[in-house]
């Protein structure tokens, strides 16, 4: 949880979740979480490209506009940093690991609030890794708003992601 700036009950929870569970797998990632988040996002942009602006929103259709506007060069910077932080995240949850991370840096925003830019820097990266992810609600926050740890594991142990989940919810 130190490459991202969390709200303190974040930081509680994760570290209450770690506690629980077996020794922690650290890995490295070779960039920020939101510079891949923001890769990965206009990666994914561009894969809707083929689409008929006008069935998208505007907001949408300005954010697929501006991955296709991206530079060959960039793309082919996004594209290895991705497949970097793949390799690190797959080789870190070899032989049955599991990866606990803060779902988000700060707990649940209010509906209707807009959200905040780094909300979706942890989540991203089951997306980046394509392997599978289970947020679990963990407390709150001062303000009783809900704060949520997420476990990923490879691809075929999803039973050992749910044995994890399990045990966090006891503790």
């Amino acid at each position: 949880a130190a490459w991202v700036e969390c709200d303190p009950a974040v930081r509680r929870a994760y570290a209450r979740a770690a506690a629980a569970l077996p020794a922690p797998t650290s890995f490295a990632l070779p960039a920020s979480l939101s510079r891949l988040r923001f890769a990965g996002f206009l990666g994914a942009a561009r894969g809707l490209a083929h689409l008929d602006r006008s069935t998208l929103s505007p907001f949408l259709a300005g954010l697929v506009d501006r991955g296709t506007a991206r530079a060959r060069d960039k793309r082919t910077d996004d594209e290895k940093l991705l497949a970097d932080a793949r390799t690190a995240i797959r080789a870190a949850l070899a032989g049955g690991a599991a990866i606990l991370l803060p779902t988000t840096p700060q707990a649940a925003f209010t509906l209707g609030d807009e959200a905040p830019a780094n909300q979706a820097d942890f989540t991203g990266l089951a997306n980046i890794a394509g392997v599978p992810a289970l947020s679990i609600p963990f407390g709150t926050d001062e303000r009783g708003r809900p704060v949520a740890v997420q476990l990923l594991i490879e691809p075929g142990r999803e039973a050992g992601l749910f044995a994890l989940a399990r045990k966090l919810q006891e503790s």
